[in-house]
């Protein structure tokens, strides 16, 4: 018997390694099985030969599919591969097997924790963004984009906090829009609103880069200003006034809308909180409307005199009111005189 076999290259290399891939089983190949296999026709045959003596393989799976190939060959005659060499190959490639499966999972789980990170990143700047987009939304007027009421206060505390703490001088303003409701009834409410629109951007233009311009609803809105000593308030009430002397251009239509502007200065003899700077400037402006409008008064020491004698006189007559026993009866002028 020859030592060793003449068989075709691909025996030896890519026609075996074929084999046991497509049959997914070990197999261990001598003489007799490669020439059996050979007339089987699982070879293909070629006439360039090559001395192999022994030839083993054992098919790599990941998990269900093969994913490779465990082989050995010898060309030595003395060498011969045995089942028991069969069945340490199929343990050491069982531990590749697992080794590979394991790095495989391992892959995969960070290429999941990488996009589950991607995810979590992503979901976590549309929440900042939503959550940004929501307190802009609560602290500023939607057809303006003004600062609404709730963000006056929260810079009105602030400013107020200066005051107290740092002297720093502190103003109020109350503006009312003189004909909003005219052209509210008469256009309808879509030219109302661009008026208001126009009007904000208006005010805007006439102050300081410090100022606060909010719109409280409706027609009104109110101006803080830091740092401002009474005659810059008034500065920037004239400037108001001289810009609203222009009209205003809503599609085909030419409106007129002057202002009414109540202004006040902190004041500790006056003042105990920042809610009293609102009250009084809300005050002054209503005593302008009262007084024929488009115009300006600052709040004074008359003035808060003259409200607490409102204040004074409509308490005590509703103090009265509610004991009878105090009221005197009342006769008609006629019928006294009829009487006599």
């Amino acid at each position: 018997m020859r030592s060793c076999l003449n068989v075709p290259r691909r025996v030896s290399v890519s026609a075996a390694t074929e084999y046991v891939i497509r049959e997914r089983c070990a197999r261990l190949i001598d003489h007799q099985e490669a020439l059996r296999l050979i007339e089987e026709g699982a070879f293909e045959f070629e006439h360039k030969e090559v001395r192999l003596c022994s030839w083993l393989g054992i098919p790599l799976f990941d998990r269900d599919v093969v994913g490779g190939m465990l082989a050995v060959q010898n060309y030595l005659p003395l060498v011969r591969y045995s089942q028991r060499d069969q069945e340490l190959l199929i343990f050491v490639s069982r531990h590749i097997d697992t080794a590979l499966s394991r790095r495989r999972d391992a892959e995969a789980l960070h290429v999941a924790n990488l996009e589950l990170e991607a995810r979590v990143q992503a979901r976590t700047r549309e929440l900042d963004d939503a959550n940004t987009r929501l307190l802009y939304e609560n602290s500023h007027d939607a057809l303006t984009g003004l600062p609404n009421c709730s963000h006056l206060m929260q810079s009105l505390r602030g400013a107020w906090q200066d005051y107290q703490t740092r002297g720093n001088e502190l103003s109020v303003m109350f503006i009312d829009l003189d004909r909003f409701k005219v052209v509210n009834d008469s256009l309808g409410h879509y030219f109302g609103d661009m008026l208001l629109v126009q009007a904000a951007a208006r005010l805007r233009d006439c102050l300081r880069s410090t100022d606060l311009l909010a719109r409280l609803g409706g027609d009104e809105f109110a101006v803080l200003s830091p740092n401002a000593p009474v005659h810059d308030a008034v500065a920037i009430a004239k400037r108001i006034l001289a810009a609203f002397d222009l009209p205003f251009h809503i599609e085909e239509h030419v409106v007129f809308s002057s202002c009414s502007i109540g202004i006040v200065s902190a004041d500790s003899q006056f003042h105990t909180e920042p809610t009293d700077l609102l009250r009084d400037a809300d005050t002054t402006m209503y005593r302008v409307k009262n007084a024929g409008r488009d115009s300006f008064v600052v709040f004074n020491q008359e003035l808060r005199r003259e409200v607490s004698d409102q204040v004074e006189r409509e308490g005590a007559l509703r103090n009265t009111m509610k004991r009878d026993d105090e009221l005197l009866p009342y006769f008609p002028a006629n019928r006294r005189c009829a009487e006599r």
